[in-house]
């Protein structure tokens, strides 16, 4: 193998250790790329089973208090019926 031969090939070398090395560095980096993603995944997750919870509860409070107001919008009717029944009654005697 003459010298030229023995230069071109070592260059061939130096390059592919380069672009070994470059890819070892992208992978790395790759790597700590996909780490920070599922963390933050993780924690957009818990979020959103935070917010469900939060929904649910609410949702609970929310058709508690719509059975609350129905009752007492029914006891109100009825004291207004009262009422109107007592105005007739008055109102009827004097007439």
């Amino acid at each position: 193998m003459n010298m030229e031969n023995f230069y071109q090939l070592e260059e061939k070398i130096n390059k592919a250790v380069e672009v070994i090395s470059r890819l070892k560095d992208e992978k790395r980096s790759l790597y700590e790329s996909n780490q920070q993603l599922e963390q933050r995944v993780q924690h957009l997750s818990e979020e959103l089973n935070n917010v469900r919870n939060e929904n649910n509860s609410m949702r609970h409070k929310l058709e508690e208090s719509s059975n609350i107001s129905s009752e007492k919008e029914e006891q109100l009717r009825e004291k207004i019926d009262s009422y109107i029944g007592k105005i007739d009654d008055v109102l009827g005697s004097e007439i």
